[in-house]
């Protein structure tokens, strides 16, 4: 058995940060997505969206398993890319939103998306990996925190009364 050492602690610090990273850097995030439109329900105070929600994730996640056992890697890895390419997409055009019109933003979004994803793809790095995870992480979670209400079916707080 090894001995405590602040060396063994490196790591976890390193995972705290990432961490505090992407909450920090969601809470930025939720003025931009909230003044771009972005979020995953129409209406944040409906009762239904959790259980659309965990109906999603529990179909999308069913169709990653079969895949994983018709051993379809190319389609598991296309689908992945995907997804993190529409988040990056989302988050980088709602950020540049505010400044420049909505086509030159697009433009700018699919870029960085294409930008990201053949980094991911190409030089897949350690810090390559943490700085888009920190990113995609803190788009969904701005995305999914301006969508679903704390207690659904209450009028509750609106992101949009603090500006």
């Amino acid at each position: 058995m090894s001995k405590f050492s602040v060396r063994s602690l490196v790591p976890y610090s390193g995972m705290l940060l990432l961490m505090l990273a992407t909450g920090i850097l969601s809470l930025l995030l939720i003025y931009p997505v909230t003044q771009a439109g972005l979020g995953a329900f129409e209406d944040p105070d409906s009762i239904a969206n959790p259980f659309v929600f965990l109906f999603i994730m529990l179909v999308f996640t069913a169709l990653l398993l079969l895949l994983i056992k018709w051993k379809a890697q190319t389609i598991i890895s296309a689908i992945i890319g995907i997804c993190l390419a529409l988040v990056i997409y989302y988050v980088v055009s709602s950020l540049i939103f505010s400044y420049v019109p909505t086509l030159p933003a697009s433009f700018i979004g699919i870029a960085a998306a294409m930008i990201v994803i053949l980094l991911l793809w190409y030089r897949p790095e350690w810090y390559v990996i943490n700085v888009s995870g920190i990113l995609i992480s803190a788009g969904c979670a701005a995305i999914f925190g301006i969508s679903l209400s704390i207690i659904p079916g209450t009028d509750s707080f609106d992101s949009a009364d603090c500006v």
